[in-house]
């Protein structure tokens, strides 16, 4: 059994109970946390004491190892080889050993310390087993020395933690406050976090909502000026004009004889190919020469020609009016678009401020699974933490 699991086996306390308010218990951690330190120094002197004498003394049994011969040892050679190495193996890992013990920090937790020391030994202990049971084979002695300082250290060692055993217990009592009130100020500040994000969300869709007011004040606005209704009359005659020209279209369309022309150019897969597009969608095919070609097969053919001829005028006369018509800019989509951006922006911090909404829940009973695990982690220091 380890240090540490001595330790652990002894840290049930059989003081009176004690009651703290939960929003005392940073106050009360600070009083404990002083009283500690004033104990705290004399315990950690101990301990290093007695570690810096174990370091020494594994520094003195290294020497006399690394010093040892087997040459003179009448035996077969492979029991010398297994020996020789195993002996390098054991130095070499206590070595290691005796660096980690040196580097131990003393500004940590004592109950860190502690099972810090353990781990180094416990580790040890796995990997130099069986150098220790093979090189003991020639050189027992030697080896038996190590074995008794480190055992030595663990009497000495034990003793030193259950002289200390109430400190331990305070300082383990406060690493479990300081950690558990730690992680409750991170929650808060997270939350604290959140709030002014839905504050600041909120500021934005206070001022969004006044952009949309303003934006539909100003169609209602540009509705009654001049510009509007000049621009109104606009399109009506622009639309007008597209009437005039679809129909005109669809007139010369069915004063042309299509069957008549296809039955005098049928020998001629050119024209026919016109013709035939002409059939399938007439207004495309018009529309890429004003109808030239077509004018000129009627023409050709003789059949209504001056009056195809005139309609076709008079589409491509309606055609350039249009293209000349100017409507200006349509100012009521342009706000129109702005005022639906502007409520889709709100929707979108409505929908993120919702999700704000549930993770302050989240972190509300995040904190009170914290304080209850607190509260469990001190009756077991019959501390009672009260609301």
């Amino acid at each position: 059994m380890g240090i540490f699991d001595f330790f652990k086996n002894k840290t049930e306390k059989e003081n009176k109970e004690e009651k703290i308010k939960s929003g005392e218990l940073k106050k009360y951690t600070e009083y404990r946390r002083n009283k500690l330190n004033e104990r705290k120094a004399g315990f950690l002197r101990e301990v290093k004491e007695r570690l810096n004498l174990l370091i020494s003394e594994f520094k003195d049994e290294i020497d006399v190892l690394k010093k040892i011969r087997l040459d003179d040892i009448k035996i077969e050679e492979r029991a010398k080889f297994i020996v020789k190495e195993n002996l390098f193996a054991y130095i070499s890992l206590l070595q290691k050993l005796s660096e980690n013990l040196k580097n131990i920090s003393f500004e940590q937790n004592p109950e860190n310390i502690i099972k810090e020391i353990d781990d180094y030994f416990v580790n040890f202990s796995k990997k130099s087993y069986m150098n220790f049971e093979k090189a003991t084979f020639l050189i027992g002695k030697e080896m038996g020395n190590v074995k008794e300082s480190i055992s030595g250290f663990f009497r000495e060692f034990r003793n030193i933690v259950d002289e200390n055993k109430e400190l331990l217990e305070d300082s383990r009592l406060i690493l479990t406050i300081d950690t558990k009130l730690l992680e409750i100020e991170k929650l808060k500040e997270i939350y604290s976090n959140i709030e002014i994000e839905r504050d600041e969300n909120l500021e934005k869709i206070k001022n969004l909502k006044e952009k949309a007011n303003l934006i539909e004040k100003n169609i209602s606005k540009f509705k009654m000026s001049k510009e509007y209704k000049e621009r109104d009359d606009k399109k009506h005659e622009f639309e007008r004009k597209k009437e005039q020209l679809a129909n005109a279209i669809n007139e010369l369309r069915t004063l042309i004889d299509f069957k008549t022309l296809q039955k005098i150019y049928h020998t001629n897969s050119k024209k026919m190919s016109l013709l035939s597009d002409y059939v399938s969608d007439f207004k495309e095919e018009f529309n890429k020469d004003n109808g030239r070609e077509l004018i000129n097969l009627i023409e050709e053919a003789r059949i209504n020609a001056e009056e195809v001829k005139l309609k076709s005028e008079k589409i491509i006369q309606l055609k350039h009016e249009l293209e000349e018509t100017s409507i200006g800019e349509d100012k009521i989509l342009i706000f129109n678009n702005e005022l639906e951006e502007t409520k889709n922006e709100i929707e979108n911090i409505h929908a993120e401020d919702e999700k704000n909404i549930k993770r302050l829940d989240r972190i509300n009973e995040n904190i009170k699974e914290v304080m209850q695990n607190l509260r469990k982690e001190l009756e077991k220091f019959n501390i009672v933490v009260e609301n």
